[in-house]
C-alpha cells in the first residue's frame, strides 16, 4: 500500500461527524443540573449550542462541552461543579466568590 493510500484508509478523529447531546445529556456530561445549564445558556455564559431548524431542542456538540470545561468556565468545589464567576475588576473591588451571601455577616 502506498503512503497516500495509508493516510486516507485510516479513520481520523477530525473526519468524524460531531456528536451532539441534548441539554439533559449535556448537563449530565459536564456535571451540572439541567436548570443550571439552561440558565447559563440564557445568560450567554454556557457552552455554545445549536438549535436545528424546525425544532426547539438545543443540541450541544461534545467537543464544545469539552472545550467549555477545559477552558475553566466551570470550577469544582468539592464534588459539585458550579459556573465560574467573573473576577471583580479594579483594585478596590471587594473579594467575592461569586455567590450571594446567605445572611448578615
Amino acid at each position: 500500500m502506498t503512503r497516500d493510500k495509508a493516510k486516507t484508509s485510516h479513520h481520523r478523529d477530525n473526519d468524524a461527524p460531531p456528536v451532539y447531546l441534548r441539554r439533559k445529556e449535556a448537563a449530565a456530561f459536564i456535571g451540572l443540573a439541567v436548570g443550571t445549564l439552561s440558565n447559563l445558556a440564557s445568560a450567554g455564559r454556557g457552552p455554545s449550542y445549536h438549535v436545528p431548524p424546525g425544532t426547539r431542542t438545543p443540541l450541544y456538540a461534545l467537543h464544545d462541552l469539552v472545550a467549555f470545561v477545559s477552558a475553566g468556565r466551570i470550577e469544582c468545589s468539592g464534588t459539585a461543579w458550579r459556573p465560574r464567576s467573573p473576577r471583580p475588576s479594579g483594585r478596590h473591588s471587594a473579594p467575592t466568590d461569586g455567590w450571594p451571601s446567605t445572611g448578615p455577616s
